[in-house]
């Protein structure tokens, strides 16, 4: 009896011990970790990276990543659904152009495309785990990288295309006032009355496609500036809350970006067991009064927050220069365009040195020179590129940088610059007919590290003419090259062991010279 007291005793005492320590760990999670005491306990995980250049005293280029989970949330509340909008913002020296891109997703699609292996990078922020575990330092790092931050809005807009509900907006505002807008709704007509309530236009349908377009010209009013494209992002958006419509307050949304390109991307990720609000901009102009005031809101928030500040001036490693830096202050702008072209489902042509605009869905570029297709852009999805060929002699500055191994093997090179891109791009590019198909090769050039690279190349015969294909997810520039072994000498001005032929000439010279004299010498000794 006194062991079965002690033992009673001594599990009571564990007991009570134990229920204090785990009410303390559900309380006080983590940093950044608050509880809200409802039915069903809810539990949210908050974490922001920050990171911000200081151009001037009073203005910043903030680029941001912001996660908001939510989990126990009470079954059958919510369907379990993924949720994305996106605003593209580009300037160049002829237009500006706002790109929206809205989808709606089950939730269910969404995992098994990311068991197939796509959408990986975005998947990360709709996994509980993953998000669970993370910390402000580990979003540094995709902060920093533009590129990585413009991957995960790709992954997006890919998507925006496949979802069973979406809708993409495009609006072109050129500087001589015409304005062109492009809409792409499968939403039964939302995201269409959505941009007619806004911009105060009835847009028109060709055919039985789901896209919508209109063109004005300057005797019509149809006001479209980053504001507006901003609250049409809202209006797309709708009452679903979220960080969205938070971020928008802080970011100067009034003027035109500091940047030629601004992002904001939103992912929302609802399910009956889990909520994930994902949030990424870049490019984004802000004073340094709203720069404060947005992280003090986060810190209220209970965010674990990591904040990036540093001068533009101070150069670090693989950032702006003195240059760039005088660039930006002057808005420095793009190339200017001649027209705009629309091959949807079709294909465009184009001379060499044109510089055009060209919306490629699921469509085809080419580009011609004395009644001759020279080169062939092809897109599989929806691209939107400023496209240009140049003559050779145009720019031979930067085919002096090809490596002695490649020689340009035709006397264009191609420029495509994306103004937005989803998808590959497939690029052909005609093969000489006094050329080997064996010994050409695509290259494009790194303007990062100034050299040109080759690219996995195939060939293909379209009406008896040899292309060389290559197929990428970048823009750049774009040539056909011949490539050769490098060697070592030069077979017009070197000799034996890659000494010049004038040295050897003289060399034996010389020892002719010596066996006669030598010869001569002996003789008379005899």
């Amino acid at each position: 009896m006194k062991k079965l007291l002690f033992t009673a005793l001594v599990c009571a005492m564990i007991f009570m011990l134990l229920t204090p320590s785990t009410v303390a760990l559900v309380e006080y999670k983590a940093a950044g970790t608050q509880t809200e005491h409802q039915t069903g306990m809810e539990m949210t995980r908050k974490i922001a990276t920050l990171r911000a250049v200081a151009v001037t005293n009073d203005t910043l280029i903030v680029d941001g990543t912001l996660v908001n989970m939510s989990t126990f949330t009470l079954p059958g509340t919510l369907d379990s659904q993924a949720v994305f909008a996106g605003l593209f913002y580009r300037r160049t020296d002829n237009f500006t152009s706002y790109t929206i891109h809205y989808a709606l997703m089950n939730m269910t699609t969404f995992m098994e495309r990311h068991r197939e292996g796509e959408w990986e990078e975005l998947s990360d922020f709709s996994n509980v785990t993953t998000v669970e575990n993370m910390t402000p330092d580990d979003m540094k790092d995709l902060v920093k990288d533009r590129s990585k931050m413009m991957e995960l809005m790709r992954e997006s807009k890919e998507v925006c295309g496949e979802a069973t509900e979406n809708g993409v907006i495009q609006v072109f505002r050129y500087f001589n006032g015409t304005v062109y807008i492009h809409v792409t709704d499968n939403t039964n007509g939302t995201i269409k009355e959505l941009v007619e309530q806004r911009l105060g236009i009835v847009l028109q349908q060709y055919g039985d496609s789901p896209v919508t377009w209109y063109n004005v010209t300057t005797s019509d009013v149809v006001n479209v500036n980053i504001s507006v494209a901003t609250e049409l992002l809202s209006d797309v958006w709708g009452d679903r809350e979220g960080l969205l419509p938070k971020v928008l307050e802080y970011i100067d949304t009034e003027n035109e970006s500091l940047k030629t390109y601004f992002g904001i991307h939103e992912a929302m990720f609802v399910t009956p067991g889990a909520t994930i609000d994902f949030c990424s901009f870049i490019g984004a102009t802000m004073s340094t009064g709203s720069f404060n005031n947005f992280t003090s809101y986060l810190d209220d928030q209970g965010f674990s927050l990591r904040i990036i500040v540093r001068s533009i001036v101070e150069g670090e490693e693989g950032e702006y220069s003195e240059e760039q830096l005088a660039e930006m202050r002057n808005r420095l702008h793009g190339p200017a365009v001649e027209k705009v072209i629309d091959a949807i489902g079709k294909t465009a042509r184009i001379s060499v040195n044109e510089c055009i605009l060209v919306n490629l869905e699921n469509g085809k570029l080419e580009i011609e020179k004395e009644g001759h297709v020279l080169i062939k852009v092809e897109a599989k999805g929806n691209a939107t590129l400023v496209s240009r060929a140049f003559n050779a002699s145009d720019i031979q500055e930067v085919l002096r940088k090809l490596p002695k191994n490649l020689t340009p093997a035709v006397d264009v090179v191609l420029e495509i610059n994306s103004e937005e891109l989803s998808g590959n791009l497939t690029i052909k590019i005609r093969i000489p007919e006094n050329i080997s198909s064996e010994d050409v090769k695509i290259a494009y050039y790194d303007e990062q590290t100034g050299t040109w690279n080759t690219v996995p190349t195939s060939i293909v015969v379209e009406d008896d003419v040899h292309y060389a294909v290559a197929v990428t997810t970048h823009t750049s520039l774009w040539t056909l090259v011949i490539t050769a072994e490098e060697t070592t000498t030069t077979e017009t001005s070197e000799g034996v062991a890659g000494y010049p032929t004038s040295y050897i000439a003289v060399a034996l010279i010389v020892i002719v010279v010596a066996v006669i004299a030598s010869y001569l010498v002996l003789k008379q000794r005899k």
